[in-house]
């Protein structure tokens, strides 16, 4: 190796792998990134090689650098050879035209390569480094091997792991806790801080705990030496250590009146007391410390006594006589006298306890004497709440009070509402409840739930008042609020005026079974030999004997109860019992538009059977319905269904309101054997007199346009078809175009009404007929209220309906079932249609849903104030305040719109 003679190992820029005493040729690197800056390159001390020391098991001699011919710093270089330092992974060094060597491109790590010793590697930092630690694979005694030399990832240069235990990583840190855990490349020490107790080290704190960051800090206090005491040091406890002065050192008890203080043995200093007191002219006379007096001289015009009772403000004169200016004693608050006593003073005599006065203090009232001279009051305070800008006591008691201007935000007690201001007379109103504020299900009503705003809605709401009060009572009505208490402020009912049902008897006995209601049997003489008093109906001499036994005329018609007359059965079929007659009393005073409706089913019957209906009182005997043979006629009987029928008795027997002693009489006749008549669900309904009978249509459907001759497809208009297709056919003889078909098929139509408008009588009404039907055609007609019966039928045909083509119209009043289809957002009205053969046809048309719409009972019906009756009862009264008879509703709702829960019933309110 050749070196220039002048050059020092401080001098040479080394290149990466070289060491003092390994001289390379000055690298001038070309690439300008590459080039190293001024603070990369240490030319300090001795820079060693880490190849220097070859790894454990390979032979040093085997990778010592040979030696290279290296030209002089001087001289430069000329060939490529000149410049390579052996190292083959920082690149072949190059000799530039220069004459200078210039560095070449690093390999990059992980690169096989071939040390100048003949030893196989890799390439780590430039360096070729032999198999070993670092390789990446762990043999021999090594813990781990992450192909890396790098310290505290885990595995060691020496490819050991970083900790094998906790105690490895005991940092002498009593805030950490510390443990090892696998990590990075092997095993890492991981440590948390504690709240640990520890010790920070200084006295003058305790209760010393690290504060989970990783310091140990403690509660600071100080100690400071006091009197007699010689020391006072802190314990790092919390508590001081003193040391006492001697007992017997000098001490200052700071009490000017006492003398020779001293310490005692227990740490407390003290003196001998004495006192001075000034004489007459004298300002004062002070204790000084040591036993002594010093006083002060009053100057002249000081004050003093002279002895005379009504002087004050007695001064001295500066030679020993003392004067003063008379005064007065004049009572005071509480003082019932007050005397001059000679020092400037009044001798008071107080007024006696209790005695009125006045403590000039406004926050008291009721002031009174104490007997000791005080007037005192009974304390209160006033302060401003919600919506007030001050309140200030009066004195009285009461409390003036500012209030805040309208429109001032506040906030009310309700979490759940929002928006509120002040309304200028100190209440906080106007926030807008926020049901989404409250837990599922609950809604944000804080005139119903004050205590928290929100609460669960009721699920019902149930109004019960008496069928009929005679006036001049009220009815007493209940609400039944799904067990819901305190909700008074909550319920509010409105008054209506309407129709009124005085008789609604389906024949079902209270106790189970059938019976007749509140109808009687016409007995006896009563019962006439001959129905000769109809003319036009059922005349002709047909003889029968009336049947008074009750029981055998009520029989159960396949579920449903009705009264039947079969001369076969009436009375057990014994002496040719061939009718019998029903009637019953009505009092119809304070109605009209009476109106009464019916139903009649057969078997068998013929011309010779029939049912007559009868209006009677003391001057009339008027037929007004009559029924010759079965309801429906046709080329085959339709058994034991149920024709529906109504009369208007108002319309031509006007007579019938208004009167106390209305009676109306069913008779049925059988004139044969198993010739048989049914009947059920009398219903006897009037108008009060007060409101005008109106009615609304709340639904329509005539089918006009409609699909023709295809099937109407489940959604048309809004209905619910399911099973077959309705065909859409002009089916009525001089009817309107459309209408709803079965022909060898079946389906069903279903259709919400809104019947909220309607507040009663809620009637369903449609066209019906056939073409060549029989048994096996057949049409039900069914509803739902929603209250969890689901559909209910209100009426089933079968068989054929008359004339082929005819529509024959048929009025089913729904409010008589269920009294929730009226005042129903979502009633559901649904036909089922039937057929069984081609050409064998049934058809509706002409839907119609309407309904008596009441009056407002304002002015005329009442209800009184709520009464909480507890357990989610509450009552109050119906009040007929006209005091004429009328049919009086209360309609109650829980909440307002849009989430009311409403419930409503109605009392018949008649004349004595």
């Amino acid at each position: 190796m050749r070196a220039a003679a002048s050059l020092t190992c401080a001098l040479v820029i080394l290149a990466a792998g070289t060491g003092c005493g390994d001289i390379r040729p000055r690298i001038i690197d070309t690439d300008a990134e590459d080039a190293p800056d001024a603070e990369d390159v240490s030319i300090e001390g001795d820079v060693s090689n880490e190849m220097d020391v070859p790894p454990d098991g390979v032979d040093p001699d085997a990778v010592s650098d040979p030696p290279v011919d290296v030209p002089d710093e001087e001289a430069g270089c000329t060939s490529d050879g000149e410049c390579d330092d052996d190292e083959p992974c920082n690149g072949d060094e190059t000799c530039g035209s220069d004459g200078e060597c210039h560095a070449g491109t690093a390999l990059a790590d992980g690169t096989p390569c071939t040390s100048p010793g003949g030893v196989d590697g890799f390439c780590e930092d430039q360096v070729c480094r032999p198999p070993g630690c670092g390789d990446g694979i762990v043999s021999g005694t090594e813990d781990c091997d992450d192909e890396n030399l790098v310290s505290g990832d885990g595995c060691e240069s020496d490819c050991t792991y970083s900790c094998h235990a906790a105690t490895d990583c005991d940092d002498s840190d009593t805030c950490t806790d510390q443990d090892c855990i696998t990590g990075g490349t092997g095993q890492i020490c991981d440590y948390t801080y504690n709240t640990a107790t520890c010790d920070d080290a200084d006295d003058c704190t305790h209760t010393d705990a690290c504060d989970g960051a990783g310091t140990c800090t403690g509660t600071s206090y100080t100690c400071t030496a006091g009197t007699c005491e010689a020391s006072s040091v802190c314990d790092g406890a919390g508590g001081c250590t003193v040391t006492l002065d001697s007992p017997g050192t000098s001490c200052d008890d700071l009490d000017a009146c006492t003398h020779t203080d001293l310490c005692d043995s227990v740490g407390s200093c003290g003196g001998t007391t004495y006192a001075c007191t000034p004489g007459t002219c004298e300002t004062a006379s002070d204790c000084d410390g040591s036993g002594g007096c010093t006083p002060t001289y009053d100057s002249p015009g000081a004050s003093c006594d002279d002895a005379v009772d009504c002087t004050h403000t007695d001064v001295c004169d500066g030679s020993g006589s003392c004067g003063g200016t008379t005064y007065s004693c004049t009572p005071g608050t509480c003082e019932a006298s007050s005397v001059c006593d000679g020092s400037g003073a009044c001798t008071v005599t107080l007024d006696s306890p209790g005695t009125s006065c006045d403590d000039a203090v406004d926050c008291t009232h009721t002031d009174v004497c104490d007997g000791s001279g005080g007037c005192d009051g009974t304390t209160y305070s006033c302060t401003a709440g919600t919506c007030e800008a001050s309140s200030v006591c009066d004195g009285s008691g009461g409390c003036t009070i500012t209030f805040d201007a309208p429109g001032t935000t506040c906030t009310d007690v309700w979490a759940c509402t929002t928006g509120e201001t002040c309304d200028g007379s100190g209440t906080c109103v106007g926030g807008t409840p926020d049901d989404t504020a409250c837990a599922p299900g609950e809604l944000c009503r804080p005139t119903c739930f004050p205590s928290t705003g929100c609460g669960l809605p009721p699920g019902y709401l149930d109004v019960t008042c008496p069928d009929t009060m005679v006036l001049p009572s009220d009815a007493a009505c209940t609400i039944d609020l799904d067990g819901v208490t305190g909700q008074v402020a909550c319920l509010t009912c409105t008054t209506e005026i309407g129709m009124v049902e005085l008789s609604n008897d389906d024949f079902d006995a209270s106790g189970g079974g059938c019976d007749i209601g509140g109808w009687s049997l016409v007995t006896g003489d009563n019962c006439r030999d001959r129905i000769d008093e109809a003319p036009g109906c059922l005349e002709g001499g047909r003889t029968r004997t009336c049947c008074d036994d009750a029981s055998t005329i009520d029989f159960d018609l396949g579920g449903d109860c009705v009264l039947r007359t079969d001369s076969d059965t009436n009375c057990g079929g014994a002496g040719d019992s061939r009718e019998w007659r029903i009637t019953r009393d009505f009092d119809t005073r304070g109605l009209t538009d009476l109106e009464l409706c019916f139903r009649i089913a057969d078997l068998n019957a013929t011309d010779n059977d029939g049912i007559l209906v009868y209006a009677i009182d003391s001057t009339h005997y008027d037929q007004v319905f009559c029924l010759e043979g079965p309801p429906v006629t046709g080329a085959t009987p339709v058994n034991n269904v149920e024709w529906p029928y109504c009369v208007d008795l108002s319309t031509t027997w006007p007579w019938v309101e208004n009167i106390p002693d209305l009676t109306i009489m069913f008779i049925a006749h059988s004139h044969d054997d198993r010739d048989v008549l049914f009947l059920d669900d009398i219903v006897l309904r009037g108008w009060s007199s007060t409101c005008t009978p109106t009615r609304s249509v709340a639904f329509t459907e005539n089918f006009d346009p409609c699909p023709g001759s295809s099937p109407i497809p489940d959604g048309w208009n809004g209905w619910t078809i399911t099973g077959g297709g309705p065909l859409c056919l002009d089916v009525c003889t001089g009817g309107s175009a459309g209408g709803a078909v079965v022909n060898d098929d079946q389906w069903t139509m279903t259709h919400a009404v809104d019947t909220s408008g309607l507040d009663g009588d809620v009637r369903l009404c449609f066209d019906v007929g056939d073409f060549n039907s029989d048994w096996n055609e057949w049409i039900s007609v069914q509803f739902d209220t929603g209250t969890g019966s689901g559909f209910v039928e209100a009426w089933y045909w079968e068989n054929e309906w008359g004339t082929d083509g005819a529509c024959s119209n048929v009025c089913l009043h729904l409010s008589d079932m269920d009294e929730d289809a009226a005042r129903n957002p979502n009633l559901q009205i649904r036909f089922q249609l039937s057929s069984n053969q081609p050409g064998e046809v049934v058809f509706i048309d002409d839907i119609v849903v309407d309904g008596a719409v009441y009056c407002d009972g304002t002015g005329s019906v009442s209800t009184s104030t709520m009464t909480d009756t507890g357990g989610g009862g509450y009552s109050f009264d119906l009040s007929d305040d006209a005091g004429v008879p009328m049919g009086a509703y209360a309609v109650c709702s829980w909440d307002t719109p849009p989430t009311p829960i409403t419930g409503w019933d109605g009392t018949w309110f008649t004349s004595p």
